[in-house]
């Protein structure tokens, strides 16, 4: 588990690279682990410094504001390709 190797607080935060090192793991499977555990209920904060376990609610407020917002962003591209595939409304929500 990518969490076993994880620090409390963005001033320990470690850079992808570094978990790469620690695991033996290519990016792309840190990566994937990381989400997989953060889909599992694992809060894995992650800034510019890094990935780093939460040490205050504020490290909680402020990740999931950033992840959000990127949802928000992936969710606003995707309206193209659902007009394009001439999608009714209703069908082909994410959760829908």
């Amino acid at each position: 588990m990518i969490s076993n190797y994880l620090k409390v607080g963005e001033k320990n935060a470690i850079k992808a690279d570094e978990l790469c090192s620690l695991t033996g793991h290519d990016r792309r499977s840190v990566l994937k682990a990381i989400e997989r555990e953060r889909s599992q209920g694992t809060l894995i904060c992650a800034s510019k410094a890094g990935y780093f376990l939460p040490a205050s609610q504020e490290d909680v407020s402020a990740f999931y504001e950033r992840y959000t917002r990127y949802a928000r962003k992936m969710l606003y591209t995707a309206r193209h390709f659902k007009s394009h595939l001439q999608i009714p409304e209703g069908q082909g929500d994410l959760f829908g």
